[in-house]
């Protein structure tokens, strides 16, 4: 109902704040970057409090003349006490986590903690300067031959962060929360999507939840009205060869999250590893149908929708695509309609032994399980240790693990480089040879052993694939 008003959530006045309640150091620096973007704009004549109102940070109510500080001006430029008294709710956490060791929880965190005044602008600054400060900074001259230390990504991220902070419910659950990874960055922020995804995708719609706090961050050069926001982020993520970001809609609680993967669009060691597997088959593909194929070993599955947030082509159109891979035996649908998804098919007869589901290690070993198995139900690792789907020669080997439910780490690790040898296996067949829990297993004993080389990773520029595998490393140490 709020989102349905014709005023805008953000430009309520809340009773009894008013200017004394915004930071004067925040004020002052957001009209430094106003002023270094438009120099010459006439607001910029103002005293603060005309400039605040002319922001719609400071409103007078015509009908009832009540007046002071907005929703927007409190999130924009409020101190820490007055945000936690006027919008109890309101939380913003931005989470790096850029180790491999699973005890380091986050390598940096910017979160309210009364060290520095929780308002978006400072907010923003802060996870700016964190996210853009690793990124390639290209030569470029502008139109006035200054160097210009800018990029289409720089631009898309800004564009990324800003929609997260102006579309969010910041009266909703969860708050904005921002977290780095080393192969993505991940943007999720309360409430739903105020126009559909096909608009979204298309552009040129624009509908935003707090319109006050738009037009802040537009004049400071942050943000864009004309609808082409998700534009700029796909363009920037294109000029890297990224693969495209990916929207996630959940409900209850409504919360709306941007992926932005750091992985190349196609991975060499992915492309490498299909065409072994599936040969002539996988050559022959066109562009679309290859980025298909690709997206699901990458992302573990692929959708209709995720296929036009990539490619930008009509559902009609991908429909045709996956269902012929299917037909050809590349894929395999689960679900139907609209809620249909499709994985890389597990058996091929032109499997090679580098393929990661696959069951063979050379011509003269049986068919090796793997965890995604149909035999095998998914929900449960902890199988019975005659099941008949469990290859004999492993079942051998992980016994001591299986018959006790606790082994000193020395022989976990044992086991593991057993199983692990002249073979790829993931955290989820290993648990079930085990006995043991597979997010325990990753991060007692697998994320400790790749760390001492005990393993190697089957995609080490992406740790954090959801089917990543490990193999004993070919010079463990002794």
């Amino acid at each position: 109902m709020a989102d349905q008003s014709d005023t805008p959530a953000d430009s309520q006045i809340v009773e009894h704040f008013g200017q004394a309640d915004f930071d004067p150091e925040t004020v002052k620096q957001y009209r430094n970057r106003f002023a270094s973007r438009a120099p010459d704009h006439p607001w910029l004549l103002l005293d603060d409090a005309a400039l605040l109102t002319k922001l719609s940070a400071l409103r007078r109510d015509r009908a009832t003349g009540l007046e002071g500080a907005t929703v927007a001006g409190l999130l924009m430029f409020g101190r820490f006490e007055a945000l936690r008294d006027a919008l109890p709710g309101f939380h913003v956490d931005y989470r790096e986590r850029l180790s491999d060791d699973p005890a380091v929880r986050w390598t940096d965190r910017v979160v309210p903690d009364g060290t520095w005044e929780n308002n978006l602008f400072q907010f923003y600054v802060r996870v700016m300067q964190r996210l853009s400060g690793d990124l390639k900074m290209p030569f470029q001259l502008d139109r006035e031959l200054y160097r210009k230390d800018d990029s289409a990504v720089h631009e898309a991220l800004r564009e990324a962060v800003v929609n997260a902070l102006v579309h969010a419910d910041h009266r909703g659950q969860g708050g904005v929360v921002i977290e780095r990874y080393l192969d993505r960055i991940e943007l999720s922020n309360p409430g739903s999507l105020l126009v559909s995804r096909v608009q979204l995708l298309q552009g040129g719609v624009s509908e935003c939840r707090n319109k006050s706090l738009q037009l802040m961050f537009q004049l400071m050069g942050g943000g864009d009205k004309a609808g082409s926001g998700m534009d700029k982020i796909r363009a920037g993520w294109r000029s890297q060869h990224w693969r495209s970001p990916r929207l996630e809609e959940s409900l209850q609680p409504d919360r709306v999250k941007l992926v932005l993967p750091m992985v190349s669009l196609i991975p060499d060691e992915v492309e490498k590893a299909l065409r072994l597997r599936f040969g002539d088959r996988f050559a022959q593909l066109d562009k679309t149908a290859v980025q298909a194929v690709v997206t699901a070993q990458v992302e573990g599955s692929v959708t209709n929708g995720r296929m036009q947030e990539i490619t930008g082509e009509h559902s009609k159109d991908i429909t045709g695509v996956l269902q012929g891979l299917v037909r050809d035996g590349l894929l395999t649908q689960q679900n139907q309609r609209r809620w249909a998804s499709y994985r890389v098919a597990e058996d091929s007869p032109q499997s090679g032994s580098d393929s990661p589901h696959l069951a063979r290690n050379s011509p003269h070993d049986s068919p090796q399980w793997t965890g995604d198995s149909p035999h095998l139900p998914g929900s449960s690792p902890h199988l019975p240790g005659d099941s008949p789907h469990l290859p004999p020669e492993l079942l051998s080997l992980a016994e001591p693990a299986r018959n006790k439910k606790k082994l000193p780490v020395a022989e976990m690790e044992r086991l593991v480089l057993l199983l692990c040898e002249a073979r790829w296996l993931t955290s989820k067949e290993l648990a079930v040879l085990l006995s043991r829990d597979p997010e325990n297993l990753q991060s007692r004993i697998l994320g400790g052993m790749v760390r001492k080389h005990l393993l190697e990773l089957r995609y080490p520029d992406v740790p954090n694939r959801p089917d990543q595998a490990y193999r004993t490393a070919t010079k463990a140490p002794e």
